[in-house]
C-alpha cells in the first residue's frame, strides 16, 4: 500500500476535506519538541518555531501559525494551495510533492526503550521480533519503519501517549529522537533516568510549501526573506540562543552546521 493511498486513507476517517486553491496562506506546525512545541502558558515556541517568526516578521506577514496533527498537515499540504509547513522531514516520497524552501533542523531518530530493558543487539532490524513499537500516526517515522518492513507497530496520536505505554509495558520500545526525552519526561512529570535510547536515521528538517495552485509570487516572497534572514546574521542569533538554552536548561547537546542545529 503506497505511503500517499494510506494518508488518504487515514486523512478520510478524520474527516479532513480539500478546499479551494483560491485561498490565503496557512502556516501549519507539529508538536516536536524542541523545534515547535506549546510552552507551559500554552503559546506556541521552539528553534524552528522562532526562525519562521523571524521570517514573518521580515515580511510583514502576521498568519497565525496552527500546530496540528502530522498525518492532517500533510494531506493539507497535498490537497490545499498556499500552505507553509516547517519542520517536516525530506524523505523520497515528499520529494515530488512540495517546494522546499529552506533547511531548518537536523536530528536523530532513536529507538527508546525502559531503561531496564536489556537490549543485546542494537540493530535495527533485530527490532522487528518485539511484539510491539510505538509510533505516532502519520508522522515520518511510522512511514519509515512501514517501507522497512516493520508489521509491528502500534500508532497512538501523540508521544506524550507512547512513552505512557511504555511505561505501563503496553510497547517494548518506542520510535521517537533523544534530544526530546527530557521535555516528554518533564512534561509527564517522570524521571528521564528511566528511559534510553539508540539512535536509528538522521533526518534534515525543512520549511516546506505545498504546490498544488500555489502562488509563485507567495512563495518567492518567503525565499526572498530566507535569503534576508541568513545575510542579516538573524539566523546565526536565533541558532545560538537556542543552543545555549537547550544546553543550560535541558541538558541537550547541539552543534551548528550551515547556520543550523545538529541534534
Amino acid at each position: 500500500m503506497s505511503y500517499i493511498f494510506r494518508l488518504s486513507l487515514l486523512i478520510a476517517v478524520l474527516g479532513i476535506h480539500s478546499v479551494s486553491a483560491n485561498q490565503e496562506l496557512q502556516i501549519l506546525t507539529v508538536n516536536e519538541p524542541p523545534a515547535n512545541y506549546l510552552d507551559e502558558d500554552g503559546e506556541l515556541t521552539g528553534y524552528v518555531t522562532d526562525i519562521v517568526k523571524a521570517l514573518q516578521t521580515e515580511m510583514g506577514d502576521n498568519t497565525q501559525i496552527k500546530l496540528v496533527p502530522e498525518a492532517r498537515a500533510i494531506y493539507i499540504g497535498y490537497k490545499q494551495a498556499n500552505v507553509m509547513m516547517y519542520s517536516f522531514s525530506r524523505i523520497p516520497e515528499r520529494e515530488a510533492d512540495f517546494h522546499w524552501v529552506m533547511p531548518v533542523m537536523k536530528k536523530t531518530w532513536s529507538m527508546v526503550f525502559l531503561a531496564e530493558t536489556p537490549v543485546k543487539n542494537k540493530s535495527l532490524e533485530s527490532l522487528k521480533s518485539l511484539p510491539g513499537i510505538g509510533v505516532v500516526r502519520g508522522d515520518v517515522r511510522e512511514n519509515w519503519l512501514i517501507l522497512r518492513g516493520f508489521d509491528n507497530l502500534k500508532p497512538v496520536t501523540t508521544h506524550e501517549q507512547n512513552f505512557k505505554r511504555l511505561l505501563a509495558n503496553r510497547v517494548q520500545a518506542i520510535a521517537y529522537e533523544q534530544c526530546a526525552i527530557n521535555q516528554v519526561a518533564e512534561s509527564l512529570e517522570v524521571d528521564s533516568g528511566l528511559f534510553k535510547s539508540f539512535p536509528f536515521h538522521q533526518s534534515i528538517l525543512y520549511l516546506i510549501m505545498s504546490k498544488p495552485g500555489t502562488d509563485p509570487e507567495l512563495l518567492a516572497k518567503w525565499s526572498h526573506a530566507v535569503s534576508r534572514l541568513q545575510v542579516s546574521g538573524k539566523l546565526d542569533q536565533i541558532t545560538h540562543k537556542w543552543k545555549h538554552y537547550l544546553e543550560q536548561n535541558l541538558s541537550i547537546l547541539s552543534q551548528v552546521e550551515d547556520g543550523i542545529l545538529v541534534l
